[in-house]
């Protein structure tokens, strides 16, 4: 019961937060803020809807290019890319996060960098391209570690241990596998 609460307490915040975006975004001028705002909205409708979540998206590349706003244009691809692999769409969803990754890769956010790396990981993951899954992960994995984001590291081990798994490379599996376990003891992470 206390569970069911607790859920419903977090669907009404998240409404309200989308529907406080929603007002807002008409009213707000062309510039940054409202950008990052469409790219919030269309992060909301991934899942549940993302025929919406792919409208909001496109209005903040758009704004983004009117405006020179690498970091919004990369923003609004990289949630085009994520629409699209959520509805199964691998390879469209793939080009997305490319052209996310050359925006960020100009703006010089090495985190965002790295999420790029990672989703274009999962892309060829989803599509059977081992080499290129772990080639990716490896990038995302050799930019975690600089940034020192352990959390994003026994994540990025996960993903190369699961690779190299599908591939019956066991013995190199186990090893990512278990760096990734080591990590998340370290942080306390329990999943």
């Amino acid at each position: 019961c206390l569970t069911l609460l607790v859920a419903l307490s977090m669907v009404a915040q998240d409404k309200k937060m989308v529907d406080s975006l929603e007002r807002n975004i008409g009213g707000e001028k062309v510039d940054s803020q409202k950008v990052n705002s469409l790219v919030l909205l269309s992060r909301r409708y991934w899942t549940n809807d993302p025929a919406k979540g792919k409208k909001y998206a496109e209005e903040a590349f758009t704004l983004s290019k009117k405006i020179s706003f690498l970091a919004g244009q990369g923003k609004a691809l990289n949630s085009l890319g994520n629409i699209f692999y959520q509805m199964g769409e691998y390879k469209t969803a793939l080009q997305y996060h490319k052209e996310a990754l050359a925006a960020r890769e100009k703006t010089g956010n090495k985190a965002e960098i790295a999420a790029s790396w990672n989703n274009i990981g999962n892309c060829y993951n989803n599509t059977g391209n081992s080499k290129l899954a772990l080639q990716a992960y490896k990038k995302c994995a050799a930019i975690d570690s600089v940034l020192g984001d352990k959390y994003g590291l026994s994540a990025d081990y996960n993903h190369i241990g699961n690779v190299y798994g599908r591939i019956s490379n066991y013995e190199i599996a186990l090893k990512y596998l278990l760096l990734s376990v080591k990590i998340k003891q370290e942080i306390r992470d329990k999943y």
